[in-house]
């Protein structure tokens, strides 16, 4: 009994190999192409330099502010000519964009530059972008402020997002064809391309002399 119970057992097996003998006889195999497009390299190009102007005072620790602030601050906002974006209200650049106050420089309206650093890479791609602080200057410090423009992918809705000093934005939408459409006012996208307004505050880290011209770096990161 227990040899019959073995044999029937063992049907069902030689039957399974059959059948897959069978399929793999009338099989077929065939390559197939895979194809991808690399994005494009993430370049940042300066559009305008960063100037405190003149008139810093010599002694260390004192401090300096450029203002440059996103539109929920009409008078200290580029104007979205400026930074090439469609917003919903066409913002004109303010009155005080530029101005300069400080305990460490005179008040002066309009008496520095704002930088403007344009970044390229693929169409409608969505980027990261830190503005980073120089904590470690030996003429000055520096924490940035601005705002960066990030595009919708329609007509009249871009911003321009504030950022953090040292923090991320994640979600950075690169401009595309489809925001040069439909648009009834303020600047002209260029696809493939967004722009950072940079503004912020020096702090003096040594004593100078009268006359002196002062640089500094700060980084500007930008990833996929």
């Amino acid at each position: 009994m227990q040899l019959f119970k073995i044999s029937k057992l063992l049907v069902p097996c030689a039957l399974m190999i059959s059948v897959i003998s069978l399929d793999a006889s009338a099989a077929d195999s065939t390559n197939y192409s895979v194809a991808f497009t690399t994005v494009p390299d993430i370049t940042i190009t300066q559009n305008q330099a960063m100037d405190f102007g003149v008139g810093l005072q010599l002694t260390a620790g004192i401090n300096c502010t450029l203002s440059l602030t996103d539109q929920g601050t009409p008078a200290t906002y580029p104007g979205d000519t400026a930074m090439k974006m469609a917003g919903s209200a066409a913002d004109t650049e303010g009155a005080n964009v530029g101005d300069l106050a400080g305990t460490g420089c005179d008040t002066v309206a309009k008496g520095g530059t704002y930088g403007l650093y344009e970044i390229s890479g693929v169409n409608g791609g969505t980027v990261k972008v830190t503005v980073n602080p120089n904590t470690t200057g030996t003429d000055f410090t520096f924490v940035p402020t601005g705002c960066v423009a990030i595009y919708d992918g329609a007509g009249n809705g871009d911003t321009c997002t504030a950022f953090t000093s040292g923090v991320a934005l994640n979600t950075v939408r690169i401009a595309d064809l489809a925001d040069t459409v439909g648009n009834t006012g303020g600047g002209i996208p260029a696809p493939g391309k967004t722009l950072i307004a940079v503004g912020g505050t020096i702090t003096t880290a040594s004593t100078h002399s009268a006359g002196q011209s002062l640089n500094e770096t700060f980084d500007i990161v930008v990833t996929y």
